[in-house]
């Protein structure tokens, strides 16, 4: 596949690509972002961006190697937790495989997701608690990505420190000890925010915020909803059967089960307490990862169940079975009229080529890009989502007035109505699909 299908995608436009443009645009001249590209969280990704574009140039590729560390360490840390869960050495190649085949770390890895630094501090802390400078380290990682790096940061220090009272009772020397590491990713992230609410007098979002329509809370029944939807989120792509597999053997093992995962337990429960309230009660906080370090914690303990109950056979064809499941994610492409999590499998890669190939044929037969209209994400220019030079986008549909209309089964903003619309009252002048991605100019009839 060309470049082009790893190109920034879905909020990488936002969170990176546009936080690091600026920064490298004002000379690497560090302070808060302009409102609107200010979401909220410490911007401290897209200036270690900047700097990687200052040092080796403003591309795709060098962009790409900027997150290789971080998806290093993922591996280093997932290989570490199956090494200290495991006694034979022989399965540590199909355990590893499992945890690393999660197509969640592909996608956001070839999107150059900030979500792949979270997980790389989430995993350092998970794996290397009792190593002060993966700690501190981790602690730093979550601190700087985004709030909801902070929230997990909170929730890995609340479950260290009922670890050691668990452990050690209120031994407060030895709690405080625990604790250090955390402190200066603590220190980072108050500052941040205490700094930018002196600047500008609001933090996390604002009522004239771009993002503000997802920080509305819902009602009873969006509370149900969400409660729905968080439920598809972790059964969805094939996840179900590694939960119910997990959920089997805990009933059939009972006690023991439960005893040899007391602590996942107790993680699992206190990130749900800090990472699940902002999914639960707002309108737009409920993509797939807001909860993958929840969906990670389930792949652990489908990997501490595995090694506690199956014998070696049962194991490597266990292991083979939730490999399979994850590549197929990169397969699965819902209905038109569905949305879908594009970004979190590799579904989503052709997409990049063919709006290019759609725009270009649309140049070609004269057609005035003012007069398309398009939705999320191809609303962002060719400057920030490929990093080329075209910095004017493509502006948001109004099916009533626009005479053109760009359509992609990629773009979750399009409703079941303006679907209907698009096949009543516009005539398709362009369409190309690959596996299963569709893109389509139309023209409204006269």
């Amino acid at each position: 596949m060309d470049s082009e299908g790893y190109a920034f995608f879905w909020d990488t436009i936002q969170l990176c690509s546009k936080h690091a443009s600026w920064f490298f645009e004002n000379h690497l001249q560090f302070g808060l972002l302009p409102d609107e590209i200010d979401s909220g969280h410490p911007p401290f990704v897209g200036y270690y961006l900047a700097i990687c574009w200052d040092l080796f140039g403003r591309t795709l590729i060098v962009s790409h190697a900027a997150f290789i560390p971080f998806v290093f360490l993922i591996v280093l840390s997932s290989i570490r937790f199956i090494q200290s869960n495991i006694n034979d050495p022989l399965i540590l190649l199909p355990l590893s495989v499992f945890l690393l085949s999660d197509p969640f770390i592909w996608a956001q890895a070839s999107i150059m997701s900030p979500d792949i630094i979270l997980v790389a501090g989430f995993l350092l802390i998970f794996s290397f608690r009792t190593n002060q400078i993966a700690v501190f380290l981790g602690a730093l990682f979550l601190a700087a990505v985004s709030s909801r790096g902070a929230m997990l940061l909170a929730a890995c220090m609340l479950v260290e420190c009922v670890r050691i009272i668990r452990n050690a009772g209120w031994n407060w020397p030895v709690l405080i000890k625990s604790l250090v590491p955390y402190i200066p990713g603590v220190l980072v992230f108050l500052l941040f925010n205490i700094w930018h609410f002196n600047e500008k007098g609001w933090i996390g979002y604002h009522a004239d915020s771009p993002w503000a329509p997802h920080f509305e809370r819902v009602d009873l029944s969006g509370f149900l909803k969400n409660i729905l939807i968080l439920g598809w989120r972790m059964i969805d792509f094939g996840r179900g059967i590694i939960l119910a597999f997990v959920i089997i053997i805990a009933l059939f093992f009972g006690n023991t089960w439960k005893k040899s995962q007391q602590e996942f337990l107790i993680f699992l429960g206190i990130m749900s307490v800090f990472l699940l309230p902002s999914f639960l009660i707002y309108s737009g906080l409920n993509a797939h990862r807001y909860v993958w370090p929840l969906m990670l914690l389930i792949n652990f303990m489908a990997i501490k169940t595995m090694t506690d109950h199956l014998d070696y056979k049962r194991l490597l064809r266990t292991s083979l079975v939730f490999v399979l499941i994850n590549v197929s994610a990169h397969l699965w492409v819902y209905p038109d009229k569905i949305s879908q999590g594009w970004d979190v499998t590799l579904a989503h890669v052709p997409y990049h080529g063919q709006v290019k190939e759609c725009l270009d044929y649309a140049q070609k037969i004269g057609i005035d890009r003012d007069d398309i209209g398009t939705a999320f994400p191809a609303t962002n220019s060719e400057y920030h989502i490929w990093l080329g030079k075209d910095s004017i986008p493509l502006k948001s549909k109004n099916m009533d007035a626009d005479k053109y209309i760009l359509y992609s089964n990629v773009m979750n903003d399009f409703t079941d109505e303006e679907l209907d619309k698009l096949k009543s009252d516009f005539k398709q002048i362009y369409y190309t699909e690959r596996n299963r991605i569709k893109v389509a100019l139309y023209i409204k009839s006269e």
